[in-house]
């Protein structure tokens, strides 16, 4: 190797440093920095009476996949929150039919009948579209979603209430 191409080689590694750093720099910055689920679950309040509560959560992904993207979470057409990568949001709503919708989603979204003292769970996936990503609601049974909600971290409490 000469060293004109050991400098090109020296060179090329200070680039690919930098746009890693900027780009772990960029995903570091699209997660939820609040306090863990684990660590906050004894102080978020009990269900008020005549309501349900739902939990939206998203994962951390290996690999930082749709990190980037923070949808804002539609409740009955209504928008309440936007949902970081790594963190959770909760919403205490009247008993009823419960569409959520998140603007990434386009046509999907999960709808099920909320009742009075009934906690429901919807994580939110990332997925691949024929042009681009998106953030898609998925609900989940109470036991998957109890437990995969222990990983994240609270992001604030939602925008409305009913």
């Amino acid at each position: 190797m000469t060293i004109c191409n050991q400098r090109l080689s020296g060179e090329i590694m200070k680039i690919i440093r930098y746009v890693l750093l900027a780009v772990l720099s960029f995903l570091s910055g699209c997660e939820a920095a609040g306090p863990r689920m684990t660590d906050v679950a004894q102080s978020i309040p009990g269900l008020p009476p005549g309501m349900g509560r739902i939990y939206l959560y998203r994962e951390s992904r290996f690999g930082g996949q749709g990190d980037g993207i923070q949808p804002a979470v539609m409740v009955n057409g209504k928008k309440v929150a936007a949902i970081l990568a790594g963190g959770f949001i909760f919403i205490d709503r009247l008993p009823g039919q419960i569409s959520v919708h998140l603007d990434t989603s386009g046509d999907r979204r999960v709808s099920f009948a909320l009742e009075e003292n009934q906690t429901r769970y919807i994580r939110t996936d990332f997925c691949v579209q024929l042009i681009g990503t998106c953030i898609e609601p998925k609900l989940v049974d109470s036991e998957t979603g109890a437990r995969e909600i222990l990983k994240t971290r609270y992001s604030g409490r939602a925008a409305i209430k009913e």
